[in-house]
């Protein structure tokens, strides 16, 4: 059975339409539902064509072993095809690392292990679109590990060209105590055919760099933005940052490199991401503290040209109203009096999710408060005095902030979107926000409570009702200026499963594929955006 949902003065039933005036007329229509084993889940919607769209479902066994399978979804959302991915080496399951749809093609990265060999292989694999059949695998990365335990095999990541035609594979290689990072760069284009290749050794030691993040150009530029520990792996040393950050860039086919210290005199720099400008100039951009590494103050810009000399230079201080957003008139008046007495003021476990290149130079940083607590209970049974203990691990997944910074490095504005999730042993599973542009406009749906569809930004904000028949997906737009606008996409009494929001996608500038799931039902649904 499919039904649709169209959003307008008939959600007055479930009390929304109290939200300001709404920004867009949305619709929804849904698939029928999926009756799966509760070990089987949706692990990624990886691309969509004229004929539908492409998914990726998980199915743990008991033992954890992974199969994958991959489905085919129409326009009306009635399954196509699927198939389970048969990645088979030596009679042995290959590892799954990613999938990529690239030039109207789908491919799938799986490697293997081989412990008689001593070589991890990374290989790709071409799907026929039609059959969802695989072609035959094809080696592209290998990792050497003679000497190392199984343990110590590397590890490969990934990363696309913001136009699609290049694809960065990169080779964590093995390491021992003490010796240099050693890594491999390997470029393809978007028929997955190499460009160029380079083994790379950079004197620090493994534990002492972790790779923060990498990218690269349209034309086959590489940049790794690297977390460099002075002298020992810890954070802070003394009062002061352990660690610094260090742009290592690879140009001419690998041929000539460069390294460039990135650094904000005075301040932890708690979080950075980088982004390649059209004209190759490279952003830096993430959050800053003057206390530690947990909690962040303000923003900051570097922008490098292409000799990697900082063109632009500039950081501003969260505005006490903004810190204060969101808060219980308790917590805002105890902030009020902190700023009094010239304490300082900081958000507390944000981190920095998204660098959002725009077409003119200039950049939105998207965060979100994210941490987890530990919760031990003991209990004793008053009869036999049998003490038990009982570990919960809480997920908690807050405030979104999103902030706008021109191509000269003028920050314009932050704003903070009013969000409370928390969940308990389930890694968050229905929590965070889908993201999405739109029209120079920032997207983010989400799971949320009714009683937030008024919120104002003072006072407490109520905490999603991921269960409850009071829970709503809401739908939250931020313009080029900065105005935030929220309405409401469908409630919880409507629909039978759960939003997961991390892996819905957007697969058009207008179209959203939404992903739902409750116990052993799970069911897709498109959002479809118009002004």
């Amino acid at each position: 059975m499919k039904f649709k949902i169209t959003i307008g003065l008939g959600l007055l039933c479930f009390h929304l339409a109290q939200l300001q005036a709404q920004p867009y007329q949305l619709t929804t229509r849904w698939g029928e539902e999926i009756k799966a084993n509760r070990r089987t889940t949706l692990n990624d919607i990886i691309g969509s064509d004229e004929t539908g769209f492409y998914a990726i479902r998980t199915r743990a066994s008991l033992f954890l072993d992974f199969t994958f399978t991959l489905e085919h979804y129409g326009n009306d959302l009635r399954p196509i095809n699927s198939v389970e991915l048969e990645l088979i080496t030596n009679g042995r399951q290959r590892m799954g690392e990613f999938t990529l749809f690239t030039n109207n093609q789908i491919y799938i990265f799986s490697s293997y292990s081989d412990p008689q060999t001593r070589i991890n292989d990374l290989f790709v694999q071409q799907v026929d679109k039609k059959t969802l059949k695989l072609s035959e695998p094809v080696s592209v990365a290998k990792i050497d590990f003679h000497g190392r335990k199984r343990s110590n095999d590397g590890a490969f990541e990934f990363r696309q060209s913001r136009d699609k035609s290049k694809l960065l594979i990169y080779s964590k290689l093995p390491f021992e105590k003490n010796e240099p990072e050693r890594f491999e760069l390997l470029v393809l284009d978007s028929e997955m055919k190499a460009i160029w290749q380079k083994q790379i050794t950079i004197p620090y030691k493994d534990q002492l760099f972790d790779l923060e993040s990498m990218r690269v150009s349209n034309d086959g530029e590489v940049h790794l933005l690297g977390l460099v520990y002075k002298d020992k792996r810890t954070e802070i040393r003394k009062g002061a940052a352990n660690y610094s950050f260090e742009l290592l860039s690879y140009y001419d086919k690998g041929t000539r490199e460069a390294r460039t210290p990135l650094s904000l005199p005075g301040k932890f720099i708690t979080d950075m991401q980088i982004g390649i400008l059209d004209n190759k100039d490279i952003v830096c951009a993430g959050f800053y503290s003057e206390t530690g590494t947990l909690t962040i103050k303000g923003t900051y810009f570097l922008k490098l040209d292409g000799t990697r000399v900082v063109v632009a230079n500039s950081f501003k201080e969260f505005e006490l109203d903004f810190v204060a957003q969101n808060l219980t008139e308790r917590e805002a008046r105890k902030v009020g009096r902190k700023a009094a007495n010239d304490k300082d003021i900081e958000l507390f476990q944000f981190r920095l999710d998204q660098l959002v290149v725009d077409n003119v130079g200039g950049v939105f940083l998207v965060g979100e408060q994210f941490y987890v607590k530990r919760r031990v209970t003991t209990t004793r049974n008053a009869t036999t005095g049998a003490v038990t203990t009982q570990t919960d691990y809480l997920y908690y997944y807050n405030d979104i902030i999103a902030i706008r910074i021109n191509a000269s490095g003028e920050i314009l504005w932050a704003q903070k979107i009013p969000k409370r999730q928390l969940t308990i042993n389930d890694g968050g599973a229905s929590s965070s926000y889908t993201f999405g542009v739109r029209n120079g406009q920032l997207l983010f749906i989400y799971n949320d409570s009714v009683e937030n569809q008024n919120y104002t930004g003072k006072g407490p904000v109520a905490r999603a009702e991921l269960n409850s028949s009071r829970g709503v997906v809401i739908l939250c737009a931020v313009s080029g200026t900065g105005q935030v606008k929220r309405q409401p996409v469908f409630g919880a009494k409507e629909v039978n499963v759960i939003i997961r929001p991390r892996v819905c996608e957007q697969i058009s500038p207008n179209e959203f594929v939404l992903f739902g799931q409750r116990a052993k039902k799970q069911q897709f649904a498109v959002l479809d955006i118009k002004d």
